[in-house]
C-alpha cells in the first residue's frame, strides 16, 4: 500500500483512534488487550526455544527444526 493512497491514511488514523480509545478505556479487560497489542511479544521465540518435537529440536543458529540424529 502507497503512503500517499487514501486507504493507507485512513488505516493509519484507524488505527490511532483505535489505540486512544483503549488507553482512555475504564473497562480493565480493554486496557489489558490494548497493552498486549502494543506491546507485541515475540511468541515464535518463546515457543520454540527450548522444545522437541518427535525427535527433533530447534536450532538457533539455523533459525529451524534439526533432527536430534544430527547433533
Amino acid at each position: 500500500m502507497k503512503r500517499n493512497s487514501k486507504t493507507y491514511r485512513f488505516q493509519l488514523i484507524k488505527e490511532t483512534v483505535e489505540r486512544h480509545q483503549r488507553s482512555h478505556s475504564t473497562d480493565p479487560m480493554v486496557r489489558h488487550i490494548g497493552h498486549l497489542l502494543t506491546e507485541q511479544p515475540n511468541l515464535e521465540e518463546e515457543l520454540n526455544s527450548g522444545h522437541n518435537f518427535a525427535g527433533y529440536h530447534y536450532d538457533r543458529s539455523i533459525d529451524g527444526w534439526v533432527s536430534d540424529r544430527w547433533s
